[in-house]
Formats: structure tokens, C-alpha cells, sequence
């Protein structure tokens, strides 16, 4: 069951980066699809392989490194918007130019390695032990709804800006994006504060080997 259930917010997620390509829906679809099966048999195959080496520098290791990773991708859009494009009209011109695109690689590198792997292997090594579980999930549920978000709003406005003429409307939604990007950023940076906290917890006891994730 839990398989079933990783296979189905994997094709979503999936399907959710194919739909920017402008693809067909129903191809997107079938790249999402084809994406979720071969990540939970990928990932399946793997957890059988490393369950027997699961150890506290794991669980510790894979949290942080989603913290680094986060925080890389964090701090890129805190700095445009708080110091280089703090305005509507500053932010609009510089996407309308094209001067943001040399971040296309950076994120496109980094974003895909902490949704398809950072985060799943920080939930698989931190959830045999049942003191750490729940922050696990509960920054891993922040995460992924940051990314839907973006998916669903955040990306597909910018995409938008690119070919719009500039006018007050446009300017309008703009900031106002801005100031609903303050609440990502926040969030974001709560989940990045509950990925570190995870290696202060100490472990109780381990569950069972059959209760692991995946």
C-alpha cells in the first residue's frame, strides 16, 4: 500500500514538471505516469538494498543535506527580491529580458535532486526511528505543497510574464506575486529549520524493519 501511494505523488509530481514543457496533456500525463512507476521500483529496489546499512549518520546526513540543498535554491530569490528587483516593475523587466534564464540549469539541477531524492531518502532513513518520525513527515508534507504551489502558481505566472505586454494589470499581479512569494520563502524556510532540527532529536526506539518506509 505504501508503494501505491509513493507511485501516485510521484506521477503527480511528474506530471506536474511535464505540463512545462509544452507537451500534450496526455503525453504529460504518460510522462507522469511512466515517472512515478520507475522511481517506486527504482526506490524500492534500492531501500531493500541499503535497509540492512540504515544507521543515525544516515538519517542525520540525508537531513542536512536537504537543508544545504534548500537553502541554495532559498537564497537566489531572497536576494533578487529583497535587493537586486525588490519592485514589480524592476522583477517584470528583468524576466521580461531574459537576464534570469542563466538559472534555468541551477534550478532545473537542484530542484529535481531534492524532490525525487534528497527528501525521499531523508523520510526513508529518519523513519525507523519513531522520535523523528513525525518532523519527517511534517517537513517532508511542507515540501512537497511548497512545490505543488509553485507548479501550480509561482512558475506558471513567470512563464506568463515572459510574453505579456507590460501594462498596470500586468504590474498588478506582479506584486502581487511578490508579496505571496514572501509567504513561499517563509514556509520554505521553516521547512529547512525542520529538516536541521531533525539531528537534534534523539531516536527512541526502532521500529521494526517491516514498518520502514518504502
Amino acid at each position: 500500500m505504501k508503494l501505491v501511494v509513493i507511485a501516485i505523488v510521484a506521477s503527480i509530481l511528474g506530471f506536474l514538471e511535464a505540463r512545462f514543457t509544452n507537451l500534450p496533456v496526455l503525453a504529460a500525463i504518460g510522462i507522469g505516469v511512466a515517472g512515478g512507476v520507475v522511481w517506486t521500483a527504482l526506490a524500492f529496489g534500492v531501500s531493500r538494498w541499503i535497509r540492512r546499512h540504515r544507521t543515525l549518520d544516515a538519517a542525520n546526513g540525508s537531513a542536512l543535506a536537504v537543508a544545504l540543498v534548500a537553502t541554495m535554491l532559498l537564497t537566489p530569490g531572497l536576494l533578487l527580491e529583497t535587493m537586486m528587483f525588490p519592485t514589480a516593475d524592476a522583477y517584470l523587466t528583468m524576466i521580461q529580458s531574459g537576464a534570469g534564464s542563466g538559472t534555468v540549469a541551477f534550478y532545473a539541477t537542484f530542484n529535481p535532486l531534492t524532490e525525487w531524492i534528497l527528501v525521499p531518502l531523508a523520510l526513508y532513513f529518519n523513519w525507523p526511528h519513531t522520535g523523528r518520525r513525525r518532523v519527517a513527515i511534517a517537513a517532508a508534507t511542507v515540501y512537497y505543497l511548497e512545490r505543488a504551489s509553485t507548479y501550480l502558481y509561482f512558475a506558471v505566472q513567470i512563464l506568463h510574464w515572459q510574453h505579456t505586454p507590460k501594462t498596470p494589470d500586468l504590474l498588478a499581479a506582479v506584486d502581487l506575486w511578490l508579496s505571496v512569494d514572501w509567504t513561499r520563502m517563509a514556509v520554505d524556510g521553516l521547512m529547512i529549520l525542520a529538516f536541521v532540527a531533525l539531528t537534534f532529536l534523539r531516536p527512541r526506539h526502532p521500529t521494526p524493519t517491516s514498518e520502514s518506509y518504502a
